[in-house]
């Protein structure tokens, strides 16, 4: 989801709403780097307050992922 998008779900549901970007990143990122520590702090949180405060710096430090590279090359005529 682009980010645009994200930013405009975020806005529509209100202050509750947090809008975290991962760099480099499309969907699927929930099993990425720190995200499943920081979507657990997320949900354990004791309320709503202590939600919207989990640290996500570390998303900013996740690499890039690899170059898609297809399983069987294309032969080359």
């Amino acid at each position: 989801t682009p980010p645009r998008h994200g930013a405009r779900v975020s806005q529509s549901l209100g202050a509750k709403a947090r809008h975290v970007v991962v760099p480099h990143a499309g969907h699927g990122v929930m099993s990425l780097g720190c995200m499943p520590e920081v979507m657990q702090r997320f949900f354990d949180a004791d309320d709503d307050a202590a939600a919207l405060a989990v640290d996500v710096r570390c998303v900013q430090s996740l690499p890039r992922p690899p170059v898609f590279q297809p399983l069987k090359p294309q032969a080359r005529p």
